[in-house]
């Protein structure tokens, strides 16, 4: 079953090609908890470490040097801590070995030469803490660039499958509803034909910025590529989604007015609100309830229900 609204549009996407399982929506779940997690493992476990660590240097004496293994608290927590919590642990790691090193007996006949061997421990551990941060961030921003459009600095095809996944098989397994927009702009073509490309760039980050602005939190806009964006409306049933998407296309349209910008919008909007919804699919039919949007004469919406369409 199809419902047509007018008023406001949405336009086309590509198909997709991910594939959506019920294995990798928990590998997301357990990226998210362990993220989440991360301050009290991180800490917990290199006091742990530092901890054996520091017993087998104590029992095995000063015969055999157990540097390296300091570096096994160091450089966990490095990672799983913010810069400020894991310089803590380069501290204690020279203490304890210094302090290891005069309880098995170590005798300096220069204090300089004690100093002189702590500052050397405790500056090595510094630098491989900064080194590993580095690292770190470096990390997260590349991940964060994979997984946002640079365009517009929202998400794009790749994290909008990875959060589509989730809420379809959190569907499958409590029955929560979701909803998914297909959304398009008409005539996009003509604004980077006249007025050229950085006029179409401005406009799409306009429009990504003015929809972000005007959905919850817990919802996600990415962009698909071109002058395609595509929403996830999580716990939206689809008589919900038809107030969402109506209240959000009058205010792109009344924006998109006030900038005398010459486009409108075409969307194609399905839920899923019981059982196990096909994700892949489910993009698939509003990609078409959108093309249907288009036919009729753009600048509308149509709503559908996966399984009734």
């Amino acid at each position: 079953m199809v419902e047509t609204a007018k008023n406001d549009s949405f336009d086309e996407m590509q198909k997709p090609g991910a594939d959506f399982s019920a294995s990798s929506a928990f590998r997301s779940q357990a990226f998210k908890y362990l993220s989440e997690k991360s301050k009290t493992f991180g800490f917990v476990s290199g006091i742990l470490s530092l901890s054996a660590v520091a017993f087998l240097d104590y029992t095995t004496g000063n015969e055999i040097v157990m540097v390296l293994l300091y570096l096994i608290p160091i450089i966990m927590t490095s990672w799983l801590l913010s810069r400020r919590a894991a310089m803590i642990f380069p501290v204690l790691c020279g203490l304890s070995l210094i302090s290891i090193d005069l309880l098995n007996g170590h005798v300096y006949k220069n204090n300089l030469v004690l100093i002189w061997n702590a500052a050397t421990i405790l500056a090595t551990f510094l630098i491989i803490t900064i080194v590993f941060q580095a690292l770190k961030q470096a990390y997260l921003d590349e991940r964060k660039l994979a997984r946002h459009d640079i365009m517009t600095g929202i998400p794009n095809r790749k994290m909008f499958y990875e959060e589509l996944d989730k809420e379809a098989y959190r569907t499958g397994r409590y029955g929560r509803p979701f909803t998914v927009a297909y959304i398009d702009m008409d005539n996009f073509k003509h604004i980077n034909d006249s007025l050229g490309h950085d006029s179409g760039d401005e406009l799409l980050r306009f429009v990504a910025n003015s929809i972000r602005r005007n959905i919850r939190i817990s919802d996600v806009v990415a962009r698909m590529g071109g002058d395609e964006f595509i929403l996830l409306l999580p716990e939206t049933n689809q008589e919900r989604a038809r107030l969402v998407i109506s209240k959000l296309l009058r205010h792109l349209n009344s924006s998109i007015n006030k900038e005398i910008w010459p486009v409108s919008f075409s969307i194609g909007v399905l839920s899923c609100e019981s059982g196990s919804c096909n994700a892949r699919e489910m993009i698939k039919k509003a990609d078409e309830l959108m093309y249907e949007v288009k036919r009729a004469g753009k600048n509308s919406a149509k709503f559908g229900k996966f399984g009734k369409y």
